[in-house]
């Protein structure tokens, strides 16, 4: 009976600590579709061990404390998931910082370069120009989802250099962000991920206030989490 009682004491510390742990290491790096049945699996657990306690408990007084911990964990999750998205983008950052600083010094040295994607979607962009590396998938005739003009012409319209650009889009690959474009205060807004204007990313600013608006729309979440750099999310 004690070997019993301590395998559900432990599943119910780790079916609780689990979305804590996912959400703040996570969140930001996997895949919704992955991270939800593994919520789902240690809610299952949760309550699974919750039983399992209150049956193998041999105080009868105390049987009822699993289940107020239970629901109040997942309660708890719930309240403070705002604190624990914060964290996640400490921890995102921390761990990318000396890249990303890197990264805006680049961009505000070379000038040549306002926005960008990483070229690894369907849409490819570079100061605000949609572009195709490859010739035979270039389209301006304005048909189905728009215009798409060769990359190497675009480049040299610009004096880009091909290498620049190279170096830009790799460095949005290797920190994990879809895009960049500077704002009209000189705000350089890194796109982390989103749908239409349900976006969100970091942002480099100087002046630390928030711009209100960037190329994915309104900005309604503006958290600081380094010097000079925030958390931002759009509607």
């Amino acid at each position: 009976m004690i070997t019993k009682y301590k395998g559900n004491l432990l599943l119910f510390i780790v079916s609780i600590l689990t979305p804590f742990i996912a959400t703040m290491l996570f969140i930001l790096t996997t895949e919704i579709f992955i991270l939800l049945p593994i919520f789902l699996i240690a809610l299952i657990f949760l309550f699974v061990s919750m039983i399992g306690l209150r049956t193998t408990e041999t105080v009868k007084s105390k049987r009822k404390y699993y289940s107020l911990i239970a629901f109040g964990s997942v309660f708890l999750y719930f309240v403070t998931y705002g604190l624990q998205y914060n964290v996640a983008n400490y921890i995102y950052f921390k761990q990318r910082e000396n890249k990303l600083n890197q990264l805006v010094l680049n961009i505000k040295n070379y000038q040549k370069i306002k926005e960008m994607s990483d070229g690894q979607r369907f849409w490819k962009t570079i100061n605000n120009t949609s572009i195709e590396p490859k010739i035979k998938n270039v389209d301006t005739t304005d048909k189905g989802f728009g215009k798409k003009y060769f990359l190497d012409d675009i480049l040299s319209k610009n004096g880009i250099s091909k290498q620049q650009y190279e170096s830009f889009r790799q460095r949005l690959i290797s920190t994990g962000f879809e895009s960049f474009t500077i704002i009209d205060d000189g705000t350089i807004s890194f796109t982390k991920d989103g749908f239409l204007d349900n976006c969100f990313g970091f942002a480099y600013s100087t002046t630390g206030k928030n711009p209100k608006i960037n190329d994915c729309g309104d900005i309604i979440r503006w958290v600081k989490i380094s010097d000079n750099w925030y958390a931002w999310g759009t509607t």
